[in-house]
């Protein structure tokens, strides 16, 4: 039997992220959550770091298991990862 899933909102949305991740949230609207970081990414380089490109799937993964009302960006920009979350 499928588990039932629950319809986020911003709130849970940050909620989560910020108890079970290390990304940082950079910005907030009212359907939106910015989220960035470049922790392990190699600023000589510009390169992002594994780590971080992980920690972002992390989050991905936690909040998909949890809600079906979510869409996702995922990019890297130089060293940067960025991960932003939509509440559909």
């Amino acid at each position: 039997m499928d588990k039932i899933k629950q319809k986020a909102t911003v709130d849970n949305v940050v909620s989560i992220v910020n108890a079970n991740t290390y990304l940082r949230l950079e910005d907030q609207t009212s359907d939106t959550a910015f989220y960035s970081t470049r922790r392990h990414g190699n600023v000589g380089d510009e390169t992002p770091g594994m780590e971080d490109v992980l920690e972002a799937k992390k989050a991905k993964l936690l909040l998909k298991d949890a809600f079906d009302n979510l869409e996702f960006e995922f990019e890297t920009v130089d060293e940067w990862v960025h991960l932003n979350i939509i509440v559909k």
